[in-house]
């Protein structure tokens, strides 16, 4: 019966930063501690300190490391699953809800929880938050609603008066759409409307301030002038949209949505 593997203990790395330092072969190392001569060799490659030298301290720091991140990978099980989600994301807007529950009727043998999609989304693609539709906003007085609307975003000029040219999406770089969504971190997102070309910004707070330095990181990855114009989510965190317009544009092309 196959022995089965099993990852190295700190003693064990321990043992091998002696004993290689002592200057001992590998199958030498792998006879004292019972393990194979190719698990020493991949040991001593995979976990060098940057100075090229194996230190069990280091070692066993970037195996947590590395347990850490596998920990937070969501696996999806197979091609057609991550195909099915892409897509149904993609270009329909389901929820993870009713990719989930679709799945369950349809294909069962496929089958993961809204739970392990939503974790897919923003562990590997995040890119795909973008489609997704928003939620519902919470239902505030109608006296509350008059006093705040129009306040967020000073000086935004409606959705509703893009270019006929530009709703047609003929041109590259009119009208990249930047919104923002909030999870265990908050994402900032460009997209280009011919090509869906996106791009991914992390914003450590939701403020005006944050957001502007993410959307002139999003533009600086565009050849100059590529980019013509923009279209805002309708929050907050982009109300300083006079300032960063002027200074990547040099002139006011922006549109909110409503």
């Amino acid at each position: 019966m196959k022995k089965k593997y099993s990852h190295l203990t700190s003693e064990e790395r321990d043992l091998i930063d002696v004993r290689n330092a002592e200057g001992k072969g590998q199958e030498e190392i792998a006879k004292e501690i019972g393990r194979s001569p190719s698990t020493i060799s991949r040991e001593l490659k995979r976990n060098k300190s940057l100075k090229g030298l194996y230190l069990a301290t280091e070692a066993n720091k970037q195996a947590k490391e590395r347990k850490s991140k596998a920990h937070q990978r969501t696996r999806i099980p197979n091609e057609f699953t991550r195909k099915y989600i892409e897509d149904k994301i993609i270009n329909h807007q389901w929820t993870p809800e009713q990719i989930s529950g679709r799945l369950k009727l349809e294909y069962p043998e496929y089958y993961v929880s809204h739970e392990t999609i939503y974790q897919y989304i923003y562990n590997e693609k995040p890119e795909l938050g973008l489609y997704l539709p928003r939620k519902r906003h919470r239902r505030f007085p109608k006296n509350k609603l008059r006093k705040t609307k129009g306040s967020k975003i000073p000086d935004r000029v409606s959705i509703k008066e893009r270019p006929p040219e530009i709703e047609e999406r003929k041109d590259f770089g009119q009208d990249c759409v930047v919104s923002s969504r909030t999870g265990k971190g908050a994402l900032l997102t460009m997209a280009e409307r011919v090509s869906r070309y996106t791009i991914i910004a992390k914003l450590t707070k939701k403020t005006s301030f944050q957001a502007n330095l993410a959307i002139s990181f999003a533009l600086s990855k565009y050849p100059k002038g590529l980019v013509k114009s923009t279209t805002y989510d309708n929050g907050s965190e982009f109300a300083g949209h006079k300032e960063v317009n002027r200074a990547e544009f040099g002139y006011l092309a922006i549109r909110v949505k409503q």
